[in-house]
């Protein structure tokens, strides 16, 4: 586990409780696990301490995953960091800082940084009448490398929600195995409502790129690894990456939108043998992808030492090609 081979970190762990604050700085750095650990002190006050949003990356995993939780109004909700004994609820407060320590506000090399990053984009509309209806929204394939008036948005979007480091950013822009679908409302004038991003897992990509077979073919690599006899890796299979809704239109049915209409998409192309997905298991994204058609085929033997859950791969095949061909 995690922080097993940092030195002192499980004497440091032991003796928490024993403090009067307790302060986890560079808390995206942590996994999951650790920091509901941390939070399960018997400390009467927490500070965590990091940068959410900013060219290293974004700390969503900790939005989604702790904050959520956190700043929920049940205590209850909080269910994987549980309250110290004899505390019923922990007031849960954030604090922004909003003017810069290393620049001053306004310089032009860090506008020009958070121009290229894409880190100056305004906020999605949060008004849920401003993506109009489900049904008269346009599915498009977006090139983020392309001037169209989309990318500023699109990207805007991702980087909002799942961008974990620069990386992300570069291999969605240079990678040509990558591919970007948006579900634009009001019959593709905007905003955008869904993106979509898939990785493309075919025969041609395996060795060509010098990656390890798990990183190129994760899904199909992960299910070989049960199924040796599927040969998943020498079929063509598109692996959804990340699918990520603007808060406004989200249960509002334009992720089950997108995913059918990704789903036509590929089927009309004729090149596709399936599309599958490989996620941390919750309960939400199970039901989600199950809606969409996509089976359970593999679940992991232990959670992920990074987020605490059990990585779960689902597929919808497309067409009827037998394994290996």
């Amino acid at each position: 586990m995690w922080g097993e081979s940092v030195p002192g970190y499980a004497a440091a762990l032991a003796s928490v409780d024993d403090a009067p604050v307790l302060i986890v700085d560079e808390m995206a750095s942590l996994p999951i696990p650790a920091l509901h650990r941390l939070l399960s002190a018997e400390v009467p006050l927490i500070l965590l301490l990091g940068t959410l949003s900013g060219a290293e990356g974004t700390g969503a995993a900790i939005e989604e995953k702790v904050f959520k939780e956190l700043g929920s109004d049940s205590a209850e909700a909080c269910h994987h960091a549980s309250l110290p004994s004899g505390v019923s609820k922990r007031d849960f407060i954030k604090l922004s800082l909003q003017e810069p320590v290393r620049y001053k506000l306004g310089d032009p090399v860090e506008q020009w940084l958070d121009s290229l990053l894409y880190l100056d984009v305004p906020a999605p509309p949060a008004d849920p009448e401003a993506y109009g209806v489900v049904g008269r929204a346009k599915f498009l394939e977006i090139d983020p490398r392309s001037e169209d008036p989309l990318v500023p948005e699109v990207m805007g979007l991702l980087r909002g929600h799942y961008r974990t480091s620069p990386n992300d950013l570069t291999r969605l822009v240079m990678d040509s195995h990558i591919r970007t679908f948006a579900l634009v409302s009001n019959e593709g004038k905007g905003p955008p409502a869904v993106v979509v991003v898939a990785i493309e897992e075919t025969p041609e990509r395996l060795g060509s790129s010098g990656a390890p077979v798990h990183q190129t073919h994760l899904l199909a690599h992960g299910v070989e690894k049960e199924f040796p006899h599927l040969a998943l890796a020498r079929q063509r299979g598109l692996r959804p990456w990340r699918v990520v809704a603007a808060p406004a239109s989200r249960g509002r049915g334009f992720g089950q939108r997108a995913l059918q209409l990704l789903e036509a998409h590929v089927r009309g192309l004729g090149t596709f043998d399936w599309l599958g997905v490989s996620f941390g298991l919750t309960a939400q994204l199970f039901r989600f992808w199950s809606r969409a058609k996509y089976r359970a085929v593999v679940m992991s033997h232990a959670p992920n030492d990074l987020t605490g859950e059990m990585s779960m791969k689902m597929l919808l095949p497309l067409s009827d090609a037998p394994p290996g061909q």
